[in-house]
C-alpha cells in the first residue's frame, strides 16, 4: 500500500497534470523523448554517486561512502546473518553443556528456558534482516522482464511479514528463488513455540553399586559357642538371645528385619538382586486328640506320653528329633526338631487343639528392597533335600538344581573328587552346608527340658480366689501361654484360632532361626576375623532433577537459520552485478513509472483502483534518458 501511495504522489504531482499557480505562465508541454537501452545492472555515475560529485561536506561524503559500501557489499545483512549463526552455535553449545546434567549446574539468574527464548527471539530477528533484504532485492530482479505491476506490492508485503509471504508464494506458485524466502518467513511462526519446548526437566534416580548396600545371605552355617559345655553343645549367646526374644515377645520382629540389611539413610531405596540363602522353615499340622475322660493325649507323641488334664491344664509342649510318621507334611528336608503341643484355651469349657510342627533346613530364594528404612522381602521359591533322613548329628548338604549367585542363575553341578571319595560333599557353586556341631547345638537347645519350648502351663486358680492364677514351668512357656491362648476365657476363641496361633508361633521361631543363620559369620577365626555372607545391592538415590534437551524441537529453528543463510547467499550471488536497491522505498520514488505511463493512467486516489490498474498493467525496468524507469509494455511499443 505504501508503494501505491508513492505512485499516486508521482501521478498527482507529475508536470503533465499539475494545475498552474496563479499568475504563472505554463510553457507549452513538449513530448519527452526516450532512448531505450538494453537494461544493464551497471551503475550510472550520474545517478548513483551524487554526493561524490556535488557535495563538499566531508562528514556527509564519508557518510555517503559508508552507506554506499554497506549497501553494495551487504554489510548490514552479513552482520545480521553472522550474529544469527553465532547465536545458533552458542545455543547448541550451552544446551549441550547442560544436557543430562543436574539443575544445580546452571548458575545464571535466568532459567535456561528464559535464556533460550530470548536468544531465539534475537536469532530470528537477525536472520530475517538478510531474508527480507533478499526478497526486496529479488523484486527488482523480477521486473527485469515485463511483469504485472501489482507484483511490486506482493514483494513489498512479503519482505515485511508472514501474510505477504504467503500471498507472494501463491503468486509465484512455489517457483523462483523468492519463493524460498517466502517459505522461510512463514516458518518463522513455529520457531519460538518449538524452541521453548526444547528444555525439559526430568526426575531421574541415580543408581550406584557399592558395599554400603547389602543384605545378609549365606550358604553355610558354621557357628558354635566359644564358651563350650562339657555335657552338651549349645548355640552362641547371641543366637540364644534372638531365639528367646522371638519366643518371649508378642510384637513384630522388626529389629530382626532391621539388622538383616544395610542401606544408607540418604537413599530413596536400595534394591537387591534376586538371591538365595540357607534358612529354616516350619510346617504345622493339626492332629486329632485322643480323649480319656478329662485326660487328652497327643496322637503323634511317643507312647502317647504327651497328655493334658483339661480340669486345669492349659499347655503341654515337648520336642523330638524323630521324623513324623503321620501324614500331612509336604517335602520335609533335613530335620532340625519336631514340636508337639497340646493347647486348651479354657478349663471351664475346654477349647482344645493338638498340633505337630516340623522345623527343617531349606534354601530360600528371595526378592528384597528397602524403602524408607523398611525391608520388603518375599520368598519366591523354597528348595530342600528331601532324601536326608538322618536324625543324628551330621553335616547337612542342600544343593538346589539351580542357584543364584550375584544375581545370576547357575546350574548345580557336582565336582568330581580326585581322591575318589564320596562326591556328595564336594563343594560346588550351589552347595549349602550346615556343619554338624552347629546343627547339634541347636538340637541340644530345643530338646532341653530345663528351658526353651519344652514345658507346661496350668490354671492354678482355687475355688475361693477372687483373681486368676497360673503356673508355668519356665519363662518361655509363660510367654507361650499368653501368645497361644489369646482371648483366654473368651467365648469367641475356637480350636481353629488356637491352631492358627500355634502355626504363627512356629513361623515366628523359624524366622528367628533363619535370621540367626543368615547373619552368623560364615567363618569365625577370632574376634577380628569374621566373614559374613552378603548380597550386594544397588543404591537408588533420590531423583535428581536433570535438564534434558529434546533436540528434535530445535531442528526447525536451526534449519530456519541455515536455510535463511543459504537463501541470502544465493541472492547475493545471483544479484551481484545488480544495483542494490533491496527494499528501499526511495528506489520506487526515483525510479517509478515513466512520465508517459503516468499521463496515461491519470490521477488515481483509491488504493483499490491502484491494485486494479496494477493487475492490468505490465511493466519492466528500462534505461532511459531520465534514468531507469518502470515502463509499461504499451509505452515501450509506442517508442519502438
Amino acid at each position: 500500500m505504501a508503494i501505491a501511495s508513492h505512485l499516486a504522489l508521482l501521478i498527482r504531482f507529475s508536470p503533465s497534470i499539475m494545475e498552474p499557480l496563479r499568475g504563472e505562465r505554463i510553457p507549452e508541454a513538449e513530448t519527452p523523448t526516450y532512448e531505450l537501452k538494453a537494461f544493464s545492472s551497471t551503475r550510472q555515475p550520474r545517478a548513483s554517486r551524487p554526493y561524490d560529485l556535488r557535495n563538499r561536506d566531508v562528514r556527509r561524503r564519508w557518510l555517503w561512502k559508508t552507506r554506499n559500501l554497506s549497501s553494495n557489499l551487504w554489510l548490514w545483512e552479513l552482520s545480521a546473518c553472522a550474529l544469527s549463526l553465532v547465536l545458533v552455535a552458542l545455543i547448541i553449545y550451552q544446551l549441550k553443556k547442560i544436557d543430562n546434567k543436574e539443575t544445580y549446574y546452571w548458575t545464571w539468574p535466568w532459567e535456561p528456558t528464559a535464556v533460550l527464548a530470548f536468544s531465539v527471539t534475537i536469532m530470528k530477528a537477525t536472520i530475517m534482516v538478510p531474508v527480507a533484504s533478499s526478497i526486496g532485492q529479488l523484486k527488482w530482479r523480477w521486473f527485469q522482464n515485463s511483469r504485472k505491476l501489482d507484483g511490486m506490492e506482493h514483494f513489498d508485503e512479503a519482505s515485511r511479514g508472514v501474510l505477504g509471504s504467503f500471498r507472494l508464494l501463491l503468486r509465484l506458485k512455489f517457483w523462483r528463488l523468492a519463493s524460498v524466502g517466502a517459505i522461510i518467513t512463514i516458518s518463522s511462526l513455529a520457531v519460538d513455540t518449538l524452541a521453548q519446548n526444547a528444555v525439559k526437566i526430568q526426575h531421574v534416580p541415580s543408581v550406584s553399586y557399592d558395599s554400603s548396600a547389602f543384605i545378609y545371605a549365606t550358604d553355610i552355617y558354621n557357628f558354635t559357642d566359644f564358651y563350650k559345655r562339657r555335657d552338651r553343645p549349645l548355640p552362641t549367646r547371641w543366637v540364644l538371645s534372638n531365639i528367646n526374644y522371638a519366643l518371649s515377645t508378642w510384637g513384630n520382629l522388626t529389629n530382626f528385619e532391621f539388622n538383616l540389611w544395610d542401606c544408607t539413610q540418604y537413599a530413596e531405596y536400595c534394591d537387591y538382586p534376586a538371591f538365595q540363602s540357607l534358612a529354616v522353615d516350619a510346617q504345622c499340622i493339626e492332629r486329632e486328640v485322643e480323649r480319656d475322660g478329662s485326660i487328652v493325649r497327643h496322637p503323634s507323641s511317643e507312647n502317647r506320653d504327651l497328655q493334658l488334664d483339661l480340669t486345669g491344664g492349659l499347655i503341654n509342649s515337648t520336642t523330638s528329633l524323630e521324623y513324623p510318621t503321620a501324614g500331612g507334611f509336604v517335602d520335609l528336608g533335613p530335620l532340625l526338631f519336631r514340636w508337639l503341643v497340646l493347647v486348651n484355651a479354657n478349663t471351664q469349657a475346654p477349647v482344645l487343639v493338638a498340633m505337630e510342627c516340623a522345623f527343617y533346613w531349606t534354601v530360600n530364594s528371595y526378592e528384597a528392597r528397602v524403602v524408607n528404612g523398611t525391608l520388603s522381602e518375599n520368598i519366591t521359591t523354597t528348595w530342600t533335600n528331601t532324601t536326608d533322613r538322618d536324625t543324628t548329628a551330621h553335616e547337612i548338604v542342600i544343593r538346589p538344581p539351580t542357584c543364584l549367585r550375584e544375581n545370576s542363575t547357575i546350574t548345580s553341578r557336582i565336582i568330581p573328587d580326585p581322591s575318589g571319595k564320596d562326591t556328595t560333599l564336594t563343594p560346588d557353586p550351589c552347595s549349602n552346608y550346615v556343619q554338624a556341631d552347629s546343627h547339634a547345638a541347636l538340637q541340644s537347645y530345643f530338646t532341653n527340658d530345663q528351658d526353651g519350648i519344652i514345658g507346661s502351663a496350668t490354671n492354678d486358680t482355687q475355688f475361693r480366689d477372687t483373681e486368676l492364677y497360673f503356673n508355668s514351668s519356665n519363662l518361655i512357656v509363660r510367654t507361650m501361654l499368653g501368645y497361644l491362648t489369646l482371648g483366654l476365657y473368651d467365648d469367641a476363641q475356637s480350636s481353629t484360632d488356637l491352631a492358627g496361633n500355634v502355626t504363627e508361633y512356629a513361623h515366628r521361631l523359624a524366622y528367628a532361626l533363619t535370621f540367626c543363620v543368615r547373619t552368623s559369620p560364615r567363618y569365625w577365626h577370632n574376634d577380628t576375623e569374621r566373614y559374613y555372607g552378603k548380597t550386594w545391592g544397588n543404591i537408588v538415590w533420590h531423583p535428581d532433577n536433570l535438564y534434558h534437551i529434546s533436540w528434535g524441537y530445535l531442528a526447525l529453528p536451526i534449519a530456519f537459520v541455515v536455510s535463511g543463510t543459504l537463501f541470502f547467499t544465493a541472492t547475493v550471488v545471483l544479484t551481484w552485478r545488480d544495483t542494490k536497491w533491496k527494499s528501499s522505498m526511495l528506489a520506487v520514488v526515483f525510479h517509478g513509472l515513466s512520465p508517459a505511463d503516468l499521463s496515461t493512467v491519470g490521477d488515481i486516489d483509491s488504493y483499490a483502483d491502484m491494485r486494479e490498474v496494477g493487475r492490468d498493467m505490465q511493466a519492466r525496468l528500462v534505461s532511459t534518458e531520465l534514468g531507469r524507469k518502470l515502463m509499461s509494455r504499451d509505452a515501450i511499443m509506442e517508442l519502438d
